[in-house]
């Protein structure tokens, strides 16, 4: 509860059933542990994960030769839900795979 709320519930001495609850920082919900209607006791129950997706990694696959063309440092597109966003190469793992075992 902020401390708004729990002046409010001071000042009027009435609980409430129902509880806003405000987010500390903005941010896009990852999870959500409880819904309307449910209670819970717990102190340490996570309500809900929320994440800065200000900057985020990427991870691209690419095939043999052409992991070479793309160099560090390169200006890149991504391309999400129909959102075109730029970014950078910043790192790269240059890895090959054994051949399967006979």
């Amino acid at each position: 509860m902020s401390q708004a709320q729990i002046r409010e519930v001071a000042r009027t001495r009435t609980a409430t059933t129902l509880m806003q609850v405000r987010a500390p920082e903005a941010g896009v919900i990852l999870a959500r542990n409880i819904s309307r209607g449910l209670a819970h006791r717990r102190r340490s129950l996570e309500l809900y994960r929320i994440a800065d997706i200000g900057h985020v990694w990427v991870l691209a696959d690419l095939h043999g030769a052409e992991a070479n063309l793309v160099p560090l440092g390169a200006a890149a597109r991504v391309r999400v839900e129909g959102h075109v966003l730029p970014a950078r190469i910043s790192t790269s793992c240059r890895c090959s795979m054994p051949p399967p075992a006979p």
